[in-house]
């Protein structure tokens, strides 16, 4: 669950499109505002994407 101003399938779209990070939106599976994450990389792909999931949030949060 996240508490940023952003649909589900717009954040997952922009995590894609900028981030190269899929991942799927919480509004396919009827719960907005969760992004549901897929753990079948190695740890370091794996960390590497959160990495990137993160820089994606912050972003969002301080520029919408």
């Amino acid at each position: 669950r996240y508490s940023l101003d952003i649909p589900s399938s717009e954040l997952a779209d922009r995590l894609a499109a900028e981030y190269s990070v899929m991942l799927a939106p919480g509004s396919a599976f009827g719960y907005e505002h969760h992004l549901r994450i897929g753990v079948g990389q190695t740890p370091e792909v794996f960390a590497e994407g959160l990495a990137r999931t993160a820089a994606c949030f912050r972003d969002v949060a301080s520029r919408g």
